[in-house]
């Protein structure tokens, strides 16, 4: 498969995504189980992933045993998702220090992420999903949260974005420093 042809195929998936008052849903694109959101991968061990930063270095999750990880799986064009990623610098600014890592993984392609994450001044790791790791994570739309623990099992997990819930965020982060 050519490098033209898998970029019209993803630019061609990102036409189905069907948006909703609190989020940006992902509709036919990668099939999971329906499920009870709330509860998808809560009290099970992280999925692992090992998958290219903007500064093309790769990440490991396995590597960050040992921090709480907040994970967010986004989109520039998702307005939910824009609306979050400052909370997000936040969390990252506040407590970092404290072992608590983010990583933002955009659906997108480098190119089309960089300009935003440079220009808002977003200083958190930005890493670029693939299939599998989406489909490990079951993110049925963006954004989505997922925080880790220190022993690698996923403590919350939210899809969507609502005014306030970034205080909900932030007391799962409390809850695990």
């Amino acid at each position: 498969m050519s490098d033209k042809f898998k970029v019209f195929l993803s630019r061609a998936m990102l036409i189905f995504l069907v948006f909703s008052s609190f989020g940006c849903k992902k509709k036919d694109t990668f099939p999971v189980e329906q499920a009870n959101v709330k509860d998808i991968l809560v009290g099970e061990s992280a999925p692992d992933f090992r998958l290219e930063s903007l500064n093309g270095d790769y990440v490991h999750l396995a590597n960050q045993q040992g921090k709480v990880v907040l994970i967010s799986f986004w989109a520039t064009w998702c307005s939910p998702c824009q609306k979050e990623l400052p909370h997000l610098q936040n969390i990252y600014n506040q407590y970092r220090d404290k072992g608590v890592i983010v990583l933002a993984i955009s659906i997108e392609r480098k190119d089309t992420v960089q300009y935003l994450v440079e220009s808002s001044g977003y200083t958190f790791p930005v890493l670029f999903a693939d299939k599998n790791t989406q489909l490990a994570y079951k993110v049925q739309g963006i954004p989505a949260i997922y925080l880790i623990d220190r022993n690698g099992v996923i403590q919350f997990h939210q899809t969507g974005y609502t005014k306030g819930g970034e205080s909900k965020i932030e007391e799962e982060v409390n809850k695990q420093i």
